[in-house]
């Protein structure tokens, strides 16, 4: 379990506050909010430094963010199930969320002092057919219900 892997899912930008515990659909829209930086997962038109392809990236403060952050929930059962892959779609440009072991930062393409070294690039692929780059199981899950 890396702390750094953990998110917190939220409605899509402008819409009601999802209820906690409430199954999400499969083509649902969230927003999903990386807990130790409370920024949004984000994507935009522009380039990822290592695969060339969309950038995927971190933004907004306390989870506050924008409508680039909205991504659909694409899976083959009726709802998002533990354990089950599941595919994000970017809402704003149609790419869809991705990555894999080979690109990952290190000292030869970050600099010394890198940050993000150790972590793999997010980034945005056209399409996913058959792609496990784009493919994501959640493994654990918590969510606290009031008395």
């Amino acid at each position: 379990s890396d702390p750094d892997s953990l998110w917190l899912v939220k409605e899509a930008d402008g819409m009601d506050a999802c209820a906690i515990g409430a199954p999400i659909n499969c083509g649902d829209q969230i927003r999903l909010e990386h807990i130790n930086g409370q920024q949004n997962l984000h994507s935009h038109n522009f380039q990822s430094p290592l695969s060339k392809q969309q950038e995927i990236s971190l933004f907004g403060t306390e989870g506050k963010g924008d409508d680039s952050d909205d991504w659909t929930v694409v899976c083959d059962k009726r709802y998002w199930q533990r354990n089950e892959p599941i595919r994000l779609l970017h809402s704003q440009t149609g790419r869809f969320l991705g990555a894999t072991r080979s690109k990952k930062f290190d000292q030869s393409n970050c600099g010394m002092g890198c940050p993000i070294e150790g972590h793999l690039e997010a980034f945005g692929l056209r399409a996913y057919a058959n792609d496990k780059r784009s493919e994501f199981k959640v493994t654990h899950g918590l969510y606290v219900q009031a008395p």
